[in-house]
């Protein structure tokens, strides 16, 4: 009797247990549209993925951007799609797959622009076969912001061009004929040569940016929308003679990494670098250099570890610029303590990165240094020293009173 009721008592206990029940499985349906509209993008690729990377599965949507996915566990998905002429939202559109039912899901992605436009010479020929690109700002090793190739695209017969499928954003455009495959009918165009007896360059054309200067600090900024092309970005190219800048350090220790000039431009960024290493006598050279404002910057290690720099603004115009003097000297430590208003950091913030730039120095400091540098290391007697003149300033008080007595005059 004890043992049978052990046995009623252990089948009941088996039959109260949950049993493991199968889920039957759900699908998914959906649209790729363009992102700002209810455009389908027509045969996109459509990849199913777990939200822990795994890939599910991966289709092609149809003419009018449709896709469908069956058989699918239930759980939480993300929905990647992608097309020529669109940016791919890698981070997908998320999808909650039910038991037995059907998901539905709009997946956007965004269009590409465009940029096109004309390019011609100084007499405005078509400029055949230049390779035209499209710039964006991108942050160097030393947390400089400089001017990076993102896409380009060469001019037709009749100097047209067109780069496309670029993400919406800010570009700087230009032509860059030392790239051209025409370089024989654009680059090497002599149009004066160069003077007897000096080894000058003859002109030539340059890279020119939109809408039409050399130096990049002038050169306009296109904000490129969503599915738009911009038309109109026209560049009539410069034709200048390039020049040569020499020098020597000074101060040098036992390794000099390298001599750079650096376009000086607005506080947006920096443009082209042009980099070289000083020889064993420690001079230094920069041929074919597009007349503009540089700052020149050199670094070394001494024989004792310690890392030296110089740095010097140099213009550059209608003449070569020669026996520039750069003295290097010791840097120095720079302690910063970062605070956030309001609150202690917490251990989730993000990383704080510092970068310092080196400052422009102002106007008048800046002739007086570059004058007595150019004064002593050329021969041309065309350059000479610039006196600033001081010009006096009235105060608001001073003003003031002058305003009144004027007044008071015109009454009577």
């Amino acid at each position: 009797m004890i043992r049978s009721s052990i046995q009623l008592a252990g089948l009941a206990f088996v039959l109260m247990m949950p049993s493991a029940v199968v889920q039957a499985p759900g699908s998914i349906e959906g649209t790729v549209v363009a992102t700002g509209s209810s455009t389908p993008v027509p045969r996109a690729k459509v990849t199913l993925m777990t939200t822990g990377g795994r890939q599910v599965a991966t289709l092609t949507a149809s003419i009018d951007g449709r896709f469908s996915v069956s058989e699918i566990a239930p759980g939480e998905y993300r929905v990647v799609a992608s097309q020529d002429g669109y940016v791919s939202n890698t981070r997908g559109t998320q999808v909650i797959v039910v038991s037995g039912r059907k998901s539905e899901v709009s997946v956007s992605i965004v269009a590409d622009g465009a940029i096109s436009g004309r390019i011609v010479d100084w007499d405005g020929i078509p400029a055949v076969g230049v390779q035209v690109q499209a710039l964006t700002f991108v942050q160097d090793a030393q947390g400089l912001r400089r001017l990076n190739v993102f896409k380009s695209a060469q001019t037709n017969d009749l100097g047209e061009y067109r780069i496309y499928w670029l993400p919406p954003g800010q570009y700087f455009v230009r032509a860059d004929p030392a790239t051209s495959d025409n370089s024989a009918n654009v680059k090497y165009v002599v149009l004066s040569p160069a003077r007897p007896g000096t080894t000058s360059a003859p002109e030539k054309f340059v890279p020119t940016y939109f809408p039409g200067v050399v130096d990049s600090s002038g050169a306009r900024r296109i904000d490129l929308r969503s599915g738009e092309t911009s038309t109109g970005v026209d560049i009539r190219l410069k034709d200048v003679r390039a020049r040569h800048i020499s020098g020597m350090l000074s101060e040098v220790g036992s390794r000099v990494t390298s001599v750079r000039l650096t376009p000086r431009n607005s506080a947006e960024g920096v443009g082209d670098v042009l980099t070289t290493t000083p020889d064993q006598s420690n001079a230094f050279r920069f041929d074919g250099v597009v007349p503009g404002a540089y700052l020149l910057t050199a670094s070394t290690l001494d024989a004792d570890g310690r890392t030296m720099f110089g740095r010097i603004p140099v213009d550059v115009g209608n003449t070569d610029i020669e026996n520039v003097a750069v003295s290097l000297t010791e840097g120095f430590d720079l302690r910063i303590r970062l605070t956030i208003e309001g609150r202690s950091r917490r251990s989730d913030d993000p990383q704080l990165v510092v970068n310092l730039r080196p400052a422009i120095p102002a106007k008048k400091k800046y002739r007086r240094v570059q004058n007595s540098a150019l004064l002593a290391a050329s021969n041309d007697k065309r350059i000479s020293r610039q006196k600033t003149k001081s010009k006096t300033r009235k105060s608001s008080w001073e003003r003031a009173k002058d305003s009144y007595e004027k007044t008071r005059f015109a009454r009577g």
